[in-house]
C-alpha cells in the first residue's frame, strides 16, 4: 500500500496479484475435488453391491439354503427401492442402479452402476458380484 494517511487502499498491481495468486489456487484445486467426487461415486457402487452381498448371505442364512429371488433380495436391502422384478434404485441417489441377474427365478448376481461414476457409468461396465 502506498501513500499517505489520506490515500488508504491499494494499487491496481496489488490487486492483480491477488487475482493470479487466487486463480492459481483455484486451477490446482478444482481437479482435485473433482477426482474426490468420482471416487467417492466409486465407493458408493462397491458399497451398495457388498451391501447387496451380505444381504444374500443372510437370506441364505435365514431360509436354510433356499436361493432368494431378485424382488427378494432387493426388497431385504434399504438403501435401494424395487422399480422392476430385476432391477432397483437407491433411494438417495437415482442415479444408482441396480440389475438383478437370475436363472430359474432365483437370484444368480448383481449389477451395480452409476451414471455420474468414473468407472461403472452403464450396465456394460457394471459392478458385477455373482453369487454362489
Amino acid at each position: 500500500m502506498k501513500g499517505n494517511a489520506k490515500n488508504k487502499g491499494f494499487t491496481l498491481v496489488e490487486l492483480a496479484v491477488v487475482i493470479v495468486i487466487i486463480g492459481v489456487l483455484a486451477a490446482v484445486a478444482v481437479p482435485r475435488f473433482l477426482s474426490t467426487t468420482e471416487t467417492a461415486v466409486d465407493a458408493q457402487v462397491q458399497a451398495t453391491a457388498d451391501a447387496v452381498r451380505s444381504a444374500y448371505s443372510i437370506y441364505l442364512a435365514q431360509h436354510k439354503g433356499t436361493k432368494p429371488s431378485c424382488r427378494d433380495l432387493f426388497s431385504t436391502v434399504e438403501e435401494i427401492r424395487i422399480t422392476s422384478n430385476n432391477t432397483a434404485e437407491g433411494v438417495r441417489d437415482a442415479n444408482l442402479k441396480l440389475y438383478c441377474l437370475s436363472s430359474g427365478g432365483k437370484a444368480t448376481g448383481v449389477q451395480v452402476y452409476n451414471a455420474n461414476s468414473a468407472t461403472y457409468k452403464d450396465r456394460r461396465h457394471a459392478y458385477t458380484v455373482n453369487f454362489r
